[in-house]
């Protein structure tokens, strides 16, 4: 009965982890939404990064935790069927630490990962982010750039005027357009993308 009982917390345990990856996944996915402003110039749709990664990680953090499941079933079933078999039991609890420490692991991974993108988000939130400041003394307003063949492929981030009309007549490989536009007027970044997603002549 003590086996069971274990094996059975053990059981709980592994399927709690799946809600966990659950939430950090989307905590993460979320947390690329502010950072969709660096796709403008590649010209490829705003949403697919934060959309696409959080897709990734999510599944990454979901086979994980399958990986963990599997082996705390497989370690627990040993265990029980060992049958006075301490060479057995010995084994299926060296696989039950072995998952435990491996778990851990993965929890502090995500930690520090977190702490990476919290600190990279907020780096990009102070240069082209929600609020609009100065950027080499130069007041900072809404930019679109166009970056593709149709009429409403605009890229939009809060830049200076200089800096706008710089990168905005500079012809690459992603972005052979020079045609852009410049709104001092507009101080926040989810004002400019409504801007720029109907046309900054508009």
């Amino acid at each position: 009965m003590k086996k069971i009982a274990i094996y059975g917390t053990l059981i709980a345990i592994s399927i709690g982890s799946f809600w966990f990856f659950d939430v950090s996944a989307q905590d993460i996915g979320d947390a690329f939404t502010n950072v969709k402003v660096l796709s403008g110039r590649t010209g490829i749709p705003q949403t697919n990064i934060e959309t696409e990664t959080g897709k990734i990680i999510k599944w990454a953090l979901t086979l994980v935790g399958l990986v963990f499941f599997g082996l705390m079933f497989y370690a627990g079933f040993r265990w029980i069927t060992a049958r006075g078999d301490e060479g057995k039991a010995e084994k299926a609890r060296e696989t039950i630490i072995a998952a435990t420490i491996g778990m851990l692991v993965i929890i502090a991974s995500y930690g520090v990962v977190d702490l990476v993108l919290g600190r990279l988000v907020a780096g990009v939130q102070g240069t082209s982010g929600s609020s609009a400041g100065q950027i080499d003394g130069a007041p900072v307003g809404c930019c679109c750039d166009r970056t593709g063949q149709y009429a409403t492929s605009w890229a939009a981030r809060m830049d200076s005027y200089e800096r706008c009309q710089l990168i905005g007549e500079t012809i690459t490989a992603v972005d052979p357009y020079t045609e852009w536009g410049w709104n001092g007027g507009i101080k926040t970044y989810p004002e400019c993308e409504a801007l720029c997603a109907k046309g900054p002549t508009e």
